[in-house]
């Protein structure tokens, strides 16, 4: 089945030189010969099997530097490899003892609290094979001290801090009513160790961020994080000034700022800007903007400059009888027909046929190339020119419909 994506997929193995080529089978090096094909187009590099070590040493550098997203390997990568960045290994081969946890270990390399632990994704049953494996080299029976704890216990511990949470302060708005430090730290310690264990949590499939299922939903989680967050800004501006018990504990801030600040936490920053107090209506944009400069969400960075210019040049001249959602929409709709107009002149593209292009992809998440060669022929390109700006379109095309998704 063939799916219209972004990844970046590479595959390196190893081949026999004298197989066996019955029945239809395709040569080792032949099948590699075409993935090394897709490769330089990828990356624009000239590798080939006759140079096989220069293109391994590649594949190594561009996992490293989180260019590849996918890698499928055969016995390759297994052992003597480390990136922090990898983070989930699919395993269809049956392993055991050494070879299993060494596997295995190409994912356990910490990036932060961001990355707790890595991912094994099995497609064999290897349940006993791991639980051997572990309790020989660990040196211990019980495996629940490897593992990772199942999404049930999480929960559970999730919602024991929830409660913990509420008992501190039950609304977000009740953070600024903790004057004295004793309980700024209580809060401090109780909401990071909550938000260690939603990392967790957000690891597994069954993962649902909704009152009903956490205890908490994810819009007052983020109230919360604002509010822990003004602490933390609060403390740094007076620590000079005197000694505090909030000075030895470990704010764990880089775990605060992960891409839950996405589009709908930022969109509904927006709804809640003060209309009728000028002067507060100028803090709440300037806040967003700096949360905006903060988002690694890749939805939301795809959005960012556009809020920006409808926060600097829109939300400034409303009124309080505006609906802010209805402005935002309006906006977002004119700068996208504006954009498309652009584009369509620049490439002598009749608007209506590009705007059914974007349609279609918006729809189905299929680009129609042949279409656009056709479009491009009509409109009088060259052989090479024609190639050159269906690859721009093409780029086009998806960026527009991310933008304004």
């Amino acid at each position: 089945k063939e799916l219209d994506h972004d990844l970046n997929i590479a595959s390196i193995f190893t081949y026999e030189a004298n197989p066996d080529l019955s029945e239809g089978k395709v040569h080792g090096r032949d099948a590699l010969e075409k993935m090394i094909e897709d490769y330089n187009k990828m990356f624009n590099t000239n590798f080939s099997t006759d140079n096989y070590e220069s293109y391994r040493a590649d594949v190594d550098k561009k996992v490293r530097e989180s260019k590849i997203d996918i890698l499928l390997v055969v016995n390759m990568f297994l052992t003597g490899f480390d990136s922090k960045k990898l983070n989930t290994l699919y395993v269809d081969k049956n392993l055991k003892y050494h070879n299993l946890l060494q596997a295995y270990s190409r994912t356990n390399r910490l990036d932060t609290d961001k990355k707790p632990y890595g991912n094994i994704v099995c497609f064999r049953n290897l349940k006993e094979a791991t639980d051997k494996s572990l309790k020989l080299f660990s040196k211990t029976d019980d495996i629940d001290l490897v593992l990772a704890k199942s999404f049930d216990e999480y929960l559970e511990l999730f919602r024991e801090q929830v409660n913990v949470l509420l008992g501190i302060a039950p609304e977000p708005e009740d953070v600024d009513y903790l004057k004295s430090e004793k309980k700024q730290k209580e809060f401090i310690i109780t909401f990071r160790d909550l938000t260690k264990t939603l990392i967790s949590l957000e690891n597994f499939d069954e993962f649902e961020f909704t009152e009903e299922v956490m205890g908490l939903d994810a819009q007052s989680y983020q109230d919360y994080r604002s509010k822990y967050l003004l602490i933390k800004e609060n403390h740094e501006k007076t620590r000079r000034e005197k000694a505090s018990i909030l000075d030895d504990i470990d704010f764990a801030i880089e775990i605060m700022h992960r891409d839950k600040i996405n589009v709908d936490y930022i969109m509904n920053l927006i709804k809640e800007i003060d209309l009728e107090d000028q002067e507060k209506r100028r803090e709440d944009i300037k806040y967003i903007l700096k949360e905006l400069d903060r988002a690694d969400n890749e939805k939301l960075r795809n959005k960012v400059e556009l809020i920006k210019e409808f926060l600097e040049k829109v939300v400034p001249n409303l009124s309080n009888e505006d609906s802010i959602d209805d402005k935002f929409t309006q906006f977002e709709q004119e700068r996208k027909e504006w954009k498309i107009k652009e584009v369509a002149k620049e490439y002598k593209v009749p608007k209506e046929k590009m705007n059914g292009l974007i349609q279609e992809y918006e729809f189905s998440g299929v680009i129609d190339k042949e279409e656009i060669t056709n479009t491009l022929t009509e409109a009088k390109y060259s052989f090479l020119e024609n190639y050159e700006k269906s690859q721009e379109l093409e780029t086009f095309i998806r960026e527009v419909a991310e933008e304004y998704a």
